[in-house]
């Protein structure tokens, strides 16, 4: 099936916005967004609010022109199929040709049925992988900001990241920390505690107490 024409819209809801994550046009149309799909009677917003597939035929996309529904050059055939997850309403893929009215026919649509779901599902992943990209990030930013000291060791009880706070505090480099134990930058009793602490991990999520921390010389 060769698309010579044809985009990956993203629907968001509270936007009323359809966002065109990826197109290919001969025109070089370069539509990026389609505003006010709730009101506004776009092909892109049938397909969102109608929730089905549609063959447009050249008679039918010249009524649209007609009705002012159709963004850009009109094409002389166009399919848009909607991409859902679990009845909820992610975007569309659409594809269409300016030069033959036949170039599509109901087959063609079919096959845009048959992926759909699967390109639904490979944009509800990298959407989500973006997000903890995102939140990650905020995360970082907040710790790396803050005046409270960071300290993340792992299963091992090695040093696998510290803030700024915790360098500032003890005279070390982040380098200096990376790959040694919490326990080896603190006085004696606080040793006992800490080895005490240790055994608790798997057994509570969260518990207080205090240590003395020994600065570089």
């Amino acid at each position: 099936m060769a698309l010579s024409n044809f985009f990956i819209g993203i629907y968001h809801e509270k936007k009323d916005l359809i966002h065109i994550a990826y197109e290919v046009d001969e025109l070089s149309e370069q539509i990026k967004e389609i505003r006010d799909v709730s009101n506004f009677k776009s092909l892109s917003g049938e397909v969102i609010f109608g929730r089905k597939p549609l063959l447009l035929t050249r008679e039918m996309l010249e009524l649209r022109k007609d009705q002012k529904t159709v963004i850009g050059t009109v094409p002389l055939v166009w399919l848009g199929v909607p991409l859902l997850i679990q009845d909820r309403m992610i975007g569309l893929i659409s594809a269409y040709s300016y030069s033959d009215p036949d170039y599509f026919t109901k087959k063609d649509l079919d096959i845009l049925i048959a992926v759909s779901s699967q390109i639904a599902i490979a944009i509800e992943r990298k959407q989500a992988l973006d997000n903890l990209k995102i939140r990650e990030e905020k995360y970082r930013r907040l710790i790396e900001t803050t005046s409270v000291g960071y300290w993340q060791i792992g299963k091992d009880r090695i040093t696998t990241d510290v803030n700024q706070a915790v360098c500032r505090m003890l005279g070390y480099d982040e380098q200096e920390l990376f790959g040694c134990s919490p326990i080896d930058f603190v006085d004696q009793d606080s040793k006992s505690i800490l080895q005490e602490q240790f055994s608790k991990m798997t057994l509570t999520r969260s518990r207080n107490y205090e240590l003395t921390f020994i600065k570089k010389k």
